[in-house]
């Protein structure tokens, strides 16, 4: 049966048991904690909604001082902490000791048990207001010749206005220092 218990010592809040639900809060209102009952959602909990979708489903922010937050490893396409919009971004466990960061269901950057920084599927770049300057890439020259061997350390923010430190495995095998301002032409100078 249904019915409610008022607590008198605390104005206007209630425990309103339905006949599927269970509500503890504010008499007449929405927040407070609510417990779906028996529907397909049966054994969720709300905090702040009376719709919960999860297990547990907080409608704000949740505070937790000197106190942990626990997940499973989780995956590149699953990561264990993730967004609610958009369950293929986020960071995960890949082994002990191992953190890993994906998006778009990739991992992107991976945190070594040694402390080493790899980053996957793309090239290091330092910004700033002007754009990149400084890039890292691998799997290709200045040339644009792939090859797993080949990399380039562009310095600068215009593929017109930058110094390259080149390696080209694909060809002659050659570590390569060049200039691209004025064509090409631009000095290099050792001081």
């Amino acid at each position: 049966t249904s019915g409610r218990a008022t607590f008198n010592e605390y104005v206007n809040t209630s425990l309103v048991y339905g006949t599927t639900d269970l509500t503890l809060g504010y008499a007449g209102g929405t927040t407070g904690i609510f417990i779906k009952g028996s529907t397909a959602l049966a054994g969720n909990v709300g905090i702040g909604t009376t719709s919960p979708s999860t297990k547990l489903h907080v409608a704000g922010d949740v505070r937790a001082e000197n106190s942990r937050f626990l997940a499973g490893r989780g995956t590149a396409a699953a990561p264990a902490y993730r967004f609610h919009d958009d369950g293929d971004t986020g960071m995960f466990n890949i082994a002990s000791n191992i953190l890993a960061f994906a998006t778009s269901g990739s991992e992107r950057m991976r945190v070594t048990s040694t402390g080493d920084v790899v980053i996957y599927s793309g090239q290091l770049s330092v910004m700033d207001s002007t754009g990149p300057q400084l890039q890292v890439s691998g799997w290709s020259d200045r040339a644009g010749t792939a090859n797993n061997a080949n990399g380039a350390i562009y310095i600068g923010n215009t593929d017109a206005y930058r110094g390259i430190i080149d390696y080209d495995a694909s060809s002659t095998g050659s570590l390569i220092i060049s200039n691209t301002w004025n064509n090409n032409n631009g000095d290099i100078v050792f001081k």
